[in-house]
This record gives C-alpha cells, sequence and structure tokens, in this order.
C-alpha cells in the first residue's frame, strides 16, 4: 500500500477563473507541511512569468490517496499559501499558457507515464508568436528542477487509470505555448 498527497491550488483575480492544479507527492500525512511548502515555493518561482492580476490559493489541506485503491485515506492540514504573479502589463488570452511536461522513466503497458502541468496567465512579453521566449522557458524550466530536486519533497505522477504512481525524473518545457480549450470563455 502506497499513500499519496494531493496538493491543491485555486487561481484566482480574472475572468474565467477559478483555475485549478493538483500536484502529488509520495507519502502521507506526517511529510504534508514539507510538500506544501516545494509546491508554494514552485509556484513563487513561476510568478516571474505570471500576470499581477492573477493571485493564487495553496489550499492548506490536503487529500492523502492510497494508490492500490484510489481511495481517500486521509486529510491533512498545514499552514496553507498565496500568492501573485509579479509582472504588470499586458497578458496573453487566459486559454494561452505555459506547460511543463513531467516524466518518470515508469513504462506501464508500453507506454511511459507522464503528467503535465499547465501555467497560467503569461505576460506578452513571454510570447514571440505562439513560441516561448526564452527567459519564459528557462525560469519555468527552473522551477520546475527545483521541485523535482528539493530535498523534502517526492514529488510524482499519479495515474488512476493504473492505480500508480512514479517519482518524478525529470521536466521539459515546451516551446510552443499551450491553449485550453475549456478556458476559452
Amino acid at each position: 500500500m502506497v499513500q499519496i498527497s494531493r496538493f491543491r491550488t485555486v487561481f484566482t483575480g480574472v475572468a474565467g477563473a477559478p483555475w485549478y492544479n493538483n500536484l502529488y507527492f509520495e507519502g502521507g500525512t506526517p511529510e504534508g507541511a514539507a510538500y506544501g511548502e516545494a509546491v508554494a515555493t514552485f509556484w513563487d518561482e513561476c510568478a516571474s512569468q505570471m500576470d499581477s492580476e492573477v493571485s493564487w490559493v495553496v489550499e492548506p489541506t490536503y487529500t492523502v490517496i492510497e494508490t492500490d485503491t484510489g481511495l481517500i485515506q486521509d486529510i491533512g492540514d498545514w499552514a496553507g499559501d498565496t500568492g501573485v504573479g509579479s509582472v504588470a502589463g499586458e497578458a496573453l488570452p487566459w486559454a494561452c499558457q505555459g506547460i511543463i511536461n513531467w516524466r518518470t522513466n515508469l513504462y506501464i503497458a508500453g507506454r511511459e507515464l507522464r503528467g503535465k502541468t499547465f501555467v497560467p496567465a503569461l505576460q506578452q512579453n513571454a510570447n514571440n508568436n505562439g513560441v516561448l521566449v526564452g527567459t519564459a522557458v528557462a525560469d519555468l524550466l527552473g522551477a520546475a528542477e527545483n521541485l523535482i530536486s528539493n530535498s523534502n519533497s517526492a514529488f510524482c505522477v499519479y495515474s488512476r487509470t493504473h492505480l500508480t504512481e512514479a517519482i518524478v525524473e525529470s521536466a521539459q518545457v515546451p516551446l510552443k505555448i499551450g491553449v485550453l480549450r475549456s478556458r476559452r470563455d
């Protein structure tokens, strides 16, 4: 029986919000505060590319899930955290977001277990004709690599389909800006 902790971040402040993000970590209740701090640090590091009108809350409660069944086993508490984007100016359309791809090197049924995080509220200065500029890629990749290498975190990808999880080994930030069709309102 492996337990993982799910931390939810809620983004607000602009039309089309709230937006939600879930990040998973190996381990249950005792490790929660350290994992919560890792999530807060990750979003604070991404803030350098995010519009100042967008704010977020890393919820002060997290869910502990048993991977063998996918069922919630416990609810943990930690201090929680808030943040706000640090770039004022013209934002890209809210549907346009940065992408971080998470790689695990675990293969199930011939396919690698991978994850994806969308970074909302990018600024126009991160964009060059639909391609992320080098500083934006470097900032998002740096935040991702710091989350992976954080000694207090066991960041993982969880598959509800296969009821398994795997520690994230590496991250990639595609140059192309992602467009979320469900966020085109």
